[in-house]
């Protein structure tokens, strides 16, 4: 049994996955929050591109 605890606290292997977990679940947070904000700054955009061209339009 001693042997074994030994072993467990000394295998680095499970570490290096969860840590690896924990990178990429910080990675995917900026990622997911950065889209967003590219979301809604381009929808603004959009939104005044389409006004502008209807203004454009009923003009004609």
């Amino acid at each position: 049994m001693k042997n074994t605890l030994h072993k467990l606290l000394k295998d680095k292997t499970g570490a290096t996955v969860v840590e690896y977990g924990l990178l990429l679940t910080v990675f995917a947070t900026f990622v997911l929050f950065g889209v967003r904000a590219l979301a809604s700054g381009s929808g603004s955009l959009w939104s005044q591109v389409s006004n502008k061209s209807a203004a454009a339009m009923s003009q004609h």
